[in-house]
């Protein structure tokens, strides 16, 4: 189940008062947000997409993040795929395991983020 906010005026004014009070630097437009936690380093952002009348939170790397990413893995593919019809198993097994920690490296911390995000979104509920 993906996370999400009932898009209203109070969640709205909390959201914003995410920015205002700098725990989040990022804006807010009709159907979407994007939020980047102001803490040293984050190389993370939340994304809030408009769906029916709520919100889906996903997280994902900050847009330069995600091109060296995407650049990355396609350069480790490319590798792997050479590396397999070469037969040299050791290099291959390690692009593999690389691969495999990147992407279980992103879902925690993307979980992570959501988590944080949404705890200070409900510790501005409980002082309002």
């Amino acid at each position: 189940m993906k996370p999400s906010i009932v898009k209203n005026d109070k969640n709205l004014r909390r959201i914003n008062s995410l920015i205002t009070n700098n725990f989040y630097s990022g804006f807010i437009v009709d159907d979407k947000f994007e939020l980047i936690r102001n803490h040293f380093p984050n190389n993370f952002r939340i994304i809030g997409i408009l769906s029916d009348r709520s919100f889906e939170i996903k997280s994902d790397y900050k847009a330069t993040m995600s091109i060296i990413r995407k650049i990355l893995l396609i350069i480790f593919v490319i590798s792997a795929i050479y590396f397999l019809i070469i037969q040299n198993w050791l290099v291959l097994t390690f692009f593999i395991v690389f691969i495999l920690f990147d992407f279980i490296y992103l879902k925690i911390k993307t979980d992570k983020e959501i988590k944080i995000f949404t705890d200070r979104l409900l510790d501005l509920d409980k002082f309002n």
